[in-house]
């Protein structure tokens, strides 16, 4: 099962998350994961969930051209996007997860300072 994040903010930030409910049928149950700096909304998100470029956009606020999928900035990345849960898989998950996020993170990283 995958995760949907629907907000990163700062630790502080009060989530006020009653009578929220997140994707899926039936809908998920909305949690907080929290660092010292940071708080983010989340929801398993079910498996077959695809976001529509229109819906990225929305939630951007930018062009389409600035919405990508992380893996995209992986050049050796299949037609398969998506980061997979790690907590849902074997003891490799967090292995295979780590190896996609330093696959995409240069692509990425030269994006950002290409498109600031």
């Amino acid at each position: 099962m995958s995760t949907y994040i629907y907000a990163i903010t700062s630790a502080g930030h009060p989530l006020r998350l009653d009578g929220l409910k997140g994707v899926g049928e039936p809908a998920n149950e909305l949690r907080t994961v929290r660092t010292d700096a940071l708080a983010a909304v989340i929801s398993d998100a079910p498996g077959d969930l695809r976001a529509k470029r229109r819906d990225l956009v929305a939630h951007q606020g930018d062009g389409p051209s600035r919405v990508r999928m992380f893996r995209s900035f992986d050049p050796a990345a299949s037609h398969d996007l998506d980061v997979p849960d790690p907590y849902y898989g074997d003891g490799d998950g967090f292995t295979e997860v780590l190896e996609m996020v330093e696959a995409a993170m240069p692509g990425l990283l030269d994006w950002v300072r290409t498109n600031r």
